[in-house]
């Protein structure tokens, strides 16, 4: 299932538009939410997030072969930790 983050805008007592706080939501929700807009006043917006890059010098072996079988790495013959993480690396430098 897909998570983004939303911020949502309302307004408080004296009238003023503030940031009440960031959620996250599916976006199946948020269409949802957005659909009773009208009525609320809350549109739920999509706010961009930025993906954690992965990070090969400190990842252990099974982390590395995890994100070698998420992103269809080839590691051919490959078993050791320093061999693997050379393919990782040369892969992720290779799809920047």
């Amino acid at each position: 299932m897909s998570y983004s983050k939303y911020d949502r805008l309302e307004k408080n007592r004296r009238g003023e538009w503030e940031k009440v706080r960031t959620v996250t939501i599916t976006e199946e929700n948020a269409e949802v939410l957005n659909m009773d807009s009208k009525r609320t006043g809350i549109k739920y917006e999509p706010v961009e997030t930025k993906k954690e890059e992965f990070n090969v010098k400190t990842a252990k072996l099974d982390d590395l072969k995890a994100y070698a079988e998420e992103n269809s790495i080839d590691l051919g013959e490959a078993t050791k930790k320093d061999d693997v993480k050379a393919i990782v690396s040369e892969w992720i430098e290779s799809n920047r």
